[in-house]
């Protein structure tokens, strides 16, 4: 690479560990530490390899979270939030910690800490609950469930929670897995035919003191990884071990979900996660710069902000870019340049947004309705099974709440929307002429 990128940022890197197979590089910027670690980590290990003749993995951390561990294993701070029964020794401490599975954190991202997480007032429940899950030994609910579109921050929370619980235990077993990788482990370990490859898999999570899994909806459909799932979530809830899951839709609406698995889900405490209004996504973008001391201007946050709204996370990778922008180049962009240089991104934003007026309307030229007949009062089955189709894909093909679609259709409340989502999937499964319909409805608005 040029010496100008180089010397923008490499400089601000330096080794931590090397454990003969992990390269820990510390940084005080984290906009720098994701920065090169979504454009660099090829070329890191290529390089570790020829420097050091053998394969490495690359992980970043952050200098402040490096000092508060420290600050955490020194003796006048041994006290723990999450209250033990016996306080072992020092030596003990230092086995215990030695004897923690070493995926616990290598799994967390480093810069998904709750001080990272910009709360926004329809993120407020979910940060307030994800923060009580992580600091109590036995939470009040049990499990967590958080859902939402992708990109509104389920997995920085998520894995925020495995952070402050090893930053408040490091010797506490946390494991982080996705769905994805759930189902590709238990197939693993059906291949073998083996008995210790399942005695190995399930000692690793049901072992565990705090279960947290991403993309849980990944497993539905998958009838035998799901049977061993629901063996591993009963050992952890009656061991009162913290279960904490994310999705992308809430259970009644997960294609498929085991009837079993929707019920866990639904046991705790569920949080949906919606997308940030105006206001908040210009704080989000502020608060991101301010923390990264980047050079960008309030005009083109504002713009930023007006322009992608459809995620979170492709909101903060389009500060970024321009952020990088004006340190390679040391110009501050005027906004034509920033549409020329986030023109995919813009693209992808300005992409036909389906509204719940159009599903409304479509549903009733196809029954042959009004439209205030589906957002009116009356019950009569000619008209309700219409509304509950309606519902069930503004649920689907839009990122209104549970609540904005319930509004929508007179003012009805979210336990309405809720029951005509599971009634229509119950619909299409026993009934091929309403799966017909309904996928053509969607076929129809999405094409």
């Amino acid at each position: 690479m040029s010496p100008e990128v180089y010397g923008l940022w490499f400089p601000k890197f330096s080794l931590l560990e090397d454990s003969g197979k992990t390269l820990t590089l510390v940084c005080d910027d984290p906009m720098a530490a994701l920065w090169v670690e979504n454009s660099y980590t090829p070329e890191l290990k290529q390089a570790a390899m020829l420097a050091l003749g053998g394969e490495r993995n690359v992980k970043f951390v952050c200098a402040d979270e490096v000092a508060s561990e420290q600050e955490t294993d020194a003796p006048a701070q041994k006290s723990s939030a999450r209250k033990k029964t016996a306080q072992p020794d020092e030596s003990q401490a230092r086995t215990a910690k030695k004897a923690r599975p070493q995926g616990a954190r290598a799994a967390l991202n480093d810069l998904y800490t709750f001080d990272s997480f910009v709360m926004y007032e329809d993120s407020r429940f979910a940060y307030q609950a994800a923060i009580s899950a992580a600091q109590s030994e036995r939470p009040l609910f049990n499990p967590l469930f958080l859902y939402g579109k992708s990109g509104v921050g389920k997995t920085h929370l998520l894995q925020a929670i495995g952070h402050e619980v090893l930053r408040q235990e490091s010797s506490a077993n946390v494991v982080y897995v996705t769905g994805e990788q759930f189902a590709n482990e238990f197939i693993d370990a059906s291949r073998t035919q083996n008995g210790q490859s399942f005695a190995k898999l399930r000692r690793k999570y049901r072992k565990a003191d705090v279960l947290l899994v991403d993309d849980v909806q990944f497993i539905s459909g998958k009838e035998k990884t799901v049977e061993e799932f629901l063996h591993t979530f009963d050992a952890l809830f009656h061991a009162h071990k913290t279960i904490v899951l994310c999705a992308d839709a809430a259970a009644c609406d997960i294609s498929n979900l085991d009837v079993r698995l929707a019920a866990r889900l639904e046991s705790g405490l569920t949080v949906e996660l919606t997308l940030p209004g105006d206001e908040d996504r210009l704080e989000i973008l502020r608060s991101k710069r301010d923390r990264a001391g980047m050079n960008v201007s309030d005009e083109i946050l504002e713009f930023l902000a007006s322009r992608i709204q459809k995620s979170v996370r492709r909101l903060e990778g389009a500060l970024l870019r321009v952020a990088t922008f004006t340190s390679l180049s040391g110009d501050m962009p005027d906004i034509s340049k920033i549409e020329q240089l986030l023109r995919d991104i813009l693209r992808e934003e300005t992409s036909r947004v389906l509204s719940v007026e159009t599903i409304q309307k479509r549903v009733a030229d196809f029954y042959e309705l009004k439209v205030s007949d589906l957002t009116g009062k009356r019950r009569p089955n000619s008209i309700a099974f219409p509304r509950q189709i309606a519902m069930y894909l503004s649920r689907r093909l839009t990122e209104c709440s549970l609540k904005d679609i319930g509004n929508a259709f007179g003012g009805r409340d979210h336990g309405t929307v809720i029951h005509a989502n599971k009634l229509v999937a119950s619909r299409m499964e026993n009934d091929v002429r309403v799966r017909d319909i309904v996928l053509r409805l969607e076929e129809d608005l999405q094409g």
